[in-house]
């Protein structure tokens, strides 16, 4: 199980999202916080009291160790390292998501922008990772009651996208809802006494040219409660 952390309260409730996950599923955790070293420009002739990579480091793996403590607090027994990598967000959490269970992020990073975290990086590994992407969002993120909603669409990936929804209910002990035909505003309306939500990452009639269904993309960005996007090669 592979969580990304920035430091934001959001990425905060991923972290023990993803350690109550990884109980559940007996898997070890590996927390994740990527720092782009290149992607900063400093005016010239403004000095630094010391150099910038230093001081994002340094950030960084005090971000690590908070998230660390938080997620052992949540799940004293699953086994769990912290991971400090030199690059952006995205193309950090595609590589691992090819070694994970899953990738968990939360909706919204630091500095308050909502949809910029689910309009970057969480779409560009849905659409890119090797295995589900789950964000973590919305007033049920924490919520330990309710069944794990399904959409189904016919499409002959379906079968990978009820495969993960059926396990993860089984691990919650919560009953599966069955979304047929599901459109979004159908699985918004079950989200809201859910667990979690599972779709695929492209929906039956979905364009392909577009990085991500608009059905999961929808959800993603307005569930009530985290939302798993399964991978749906097409």
């Amino acid at each position: 199980m592979v969580v990304g952390f920035d430091g934001s309260d959001s990425a905060m409730h991923a972290v023990r999202w993803a350690a109550r996950e990884a109980e559940l599923s007996g898997v070890p955790l590996s927390i994740v916080y990527a720092c782009a070293l290149d992607v900063v420009r400093v005016p010239a002739g403004v000095p630094l009291p010391r150099p910038y990579h230093e001081a994002v480091l340094e950030i960084g793996q005090q971000y690590l160790a908070e998230a660390t403590a938080a997620a052992e607090a949540v799940a004293p027994e699953v086994e769990i390292t912290a991971r400090l990598s030199h690059g952006c967000a995205a193309p950090t959490l595609v590589e691992l998501s090819s070694a994970a269970q899953a990738v968990v992020v939360g909706s919204r990073g630091l500095g308050g922008f909502t949809g910029l975290l689910v309009g970057s990086t969480a779409v560009t590994v849905a659409a890119h990772g090797h295995c589900p992407l789950v964000v973590v969002r919305g007033p049920r993120q924490d919520a330990t009651q309710g069944p794990v909603v399904v959409g189904v669409n016919g499409s002959p990936e379906n079968d990978t996208v009820t495969a993960f929804a059926s396990r993860a209910a089984a691990l919650r002990e919560a009953p599966v809802v069955v979304v047929h035909h599901a459109t979004t505003r159908a699985l918004l309306h079950e989200a809201v006494g859910a667990q979690l939500v599972v779709v695929g990452s492209h929906g039956r009639g979905g364009l392909r040219g577009l990085l991500l269904g608009s059905t999961s993309q929808a959800l993603i960005q307005h569930s009530p409660c985290p939302v798993a996007v399964v991978p749906t090669r097409r």
